[in-house]
This record gives C-alpha cells, sequence and structure tokens, in this order.
C-alpha cells in the first residue's frame, strides 16, 4: 500500500495535479478508491509521513510535503516520475531501450481532433484546453442545443473522439451513435472540490466563471460533494469580484482568467493547471495511445 501511494505522489507532482502543500485524500476516501483497509491506508500515510513526502496536520489532514522550490527539486521529481516508470515497464518486459522506440509510436503517429460538447462557455474552454495542452488533441467546442444541426453534425463527424461531461452523456452518446464516432466523458478531480472547502478561518469559498450557464449550473455540479458546500458563484462582467475576501477559497475558470487579464484576483488566485480527474485522463490516454498505435503502417499485421 506504501509503495502505490508513492507512485500516486509521484504521477500526479508530475502531472501538475498535485503540489507541495496541497491537501490529499482523506483515509476514508482513498480506502473506497483502492477498495483497501482504512487501517492500510493509515499505515501507508504514516509511513509516508516517516519517509518526509506526507504532512500530517492534526483535525486537518494530510498534506503534501515540501515547501519552496529549491535548486534541483524539479530535476529530482523529474527523475523520480522517470524511475517509476522505468520500473514499471521492466516489471511488465519492456526495456528501457524498447520503451525509447515505443513511446513516439504511441503518441505520436497522428494528429487527433476532439469535439467537446458542452452547454456554457467554461467548460467548453476547460475541456478543449487541456485536451490541446495536456493531450495534444486539437479541439473544437459544440453547444449541446446545437446537436442535430447539419453544420454541427459535419464537425462532430469529422472528430475523431466527442468529449463531454456526466451532464449530458444521453445526448453526446446518441450523436456518436448516429455519426458513428467514438465518444468520451470526462470528469473533475476530486481534489478540485476539496480545496474549496469552506473553513472557519476562511470562510465559503467562491467560483468565478465567464458565462452565467456555469454559473447556474454549479449547485448540480456539487450536488453530489455532501463534504463541500456549494460555492458563491460569480461571473465576469456581471458580479462585483472586489468583494471576494483575499482568504476566502476561490476558483477560476480557465476562461474567466482568460477574460480578466492581468489583474489582483488573477495575480491572487493560482492557476489550476489541469482539472480531469485521474480516470478521465486514463481514459483518454488510452484512445490516444490505442489511435496511434491503429495508425501504425503493421497494425493489424500478424508478428
Amino acid at each position: 500500500m506504501t509503495e502505490l501511494l508513492r507512485q500516486r505522489l509521484f504521477r500526479d507532482v508530475h502531472l501538475g495535479v498535485l503540489r507541495a502543500g496541497d491537501r490529499l485524500p482523506s483515509i476514508r476516501e482513498l480506502a473506497r478508491d483502492l477498495d483497501a483497509d482504512p487501517r492500510a491506508v493509515l499505515t501507508a500515510y504514516h509511513e509516508l509521513e516517516r519517509q518526509g513526502l506526507v504532512n500530517v496536520r492534526p483535525r486537518s489532514g494530510f498534506y503534501l510535503a515540501g515547501g519552496g522550490r529549491t535548486p534541483g527539486q524539479g530535476s529530482r521529481r523529474e527523475a523520480d516520475w522517470v524511475v517509476e516508470l522505468l520500473v514499471q515497464s521492466l516489471a511488465s518486459g519492456v526495456s528501457a531501450p524498447v520503451l525509447r522506440q515505443r513511446l513516439p509510436a504511441c503518441l505520436g503517429a497522428v494528429r487527433l481532433r476532439a469535439a467537446c460538447v458542452e452547454c456554457n462557455a467554461d467548460q467548453i474552454a476547460s475541456l478543449a484546453g487541456e485536451l490541446q495542452g495536456d493531450y495534444g488533441i486539437e479541439a473544437a467546442g459544440i453547444e449541446v442545443g446545437d446537436l442535430g444541426l447539419s453544420a454541427v453534425d459535419q464537425a462532430l463527424a469529422d472528430a475523431d473522439v466527442l468529449v463531454t461531461t456526466p451532464f449530458h452523456i444521453p445526448e453526446v452518446q446518441a450523436a456518436a451513435q448516429r455519426l458513428g464516432r467514438p465518444w468520451l466523458s470526462v470528469s473533475l478531480r476530486r481534489t478540485l472540490f476539496a480545496e474549496l472547502t469552506a473553513t472557519p478561518n476562511r470562510g465559503r469559498g467562491f467560483f468565478v466563471v465567464a458565462d452565467p450557464r456555469f454559473a447556474a449550473k454549479l449547485p448540480r455540479l456539487f450536488a453530489s460533494t455532501r463534504s463541500v458546500e456549494c460555492p458563491v458563484a460569480m461571473v465576469v462582467g456581471w458580479d462585483d469580484l472586489d468583494a471576494i475576501p483575499e482568504t476566502a477559497p476561490t476558483y477560476l475558470t480557465r476562461l474567466a482568467r482568460e477574460r480578466l487579464g492581468d489583474c489582483p484576483l488573477t495575480r491572487r488566485v493560482r492557476p489550476v493547471r489541469r482539472v480531469f480527474s485521474t480516470g478521465s485522463s486514463r481514459r483518454i490516454l488510452s484512445f490516444l495511445v490505442a489511435a496511434n498505435l491503429s495508425a501504425r503502417p503493421d497494425a493489424g499485421v500478424p508478428a
């Protein structure tokens, strides 16, 4: 269990999902996600604390250790992640030279295009931006209300995959089946909600958006997170963002940050580079690798 958690920490740090000082999943959450005994998770956390990877804060939880960035820290983290990758590769029977040859074929053989389908500009921008930035998938936005229009159907047919969120699976699944295209559903990582948890010292959280339709959707988005109260929605150009307390937990969508530009709020609130859950990332990468491998000249040729 300790080794499994250590590998997850290295992976999430490398992907930018975790940073020093970030709160880690609770013992109950991890036990549920890993189908493990909570006592084993607690023991693993304390072992990682002994190794200097985790800090325990009484009555608060577990946090990723580390503070200011020191010279060589990024290189060491990258080296640790690469070592873990190579160890797992060797355990699967793939040597380092073979892995080096296979990676380009898995990631760079074809240029994929995605159609991001949602009901508001914030989520469309978030889906498209992360697909392009983290996976190299060209992405275009489609309003869910426009599904069925001839021009939109053509754009969907030209895409390699349709991507949406759990809220619009029925509509996108129907469109994908009608057009004969694959589709994926992307969910948000749980720690994103935890970062907005209200505390006596910091008060209630704020969620700054660009599209008022996303503001109206937030209560549904947070309905499944019993431990996190829905934050106050603020719309760029509509609400007084200066009224947000400096100490309040605050999240800015990618599009809201883009529209605000350089201002005290965007300087104060740390950008969240990645919002996709680990499961979503795995599904995207599985599709990406499968599409690239199937495009190889020798694909389908018996070995």
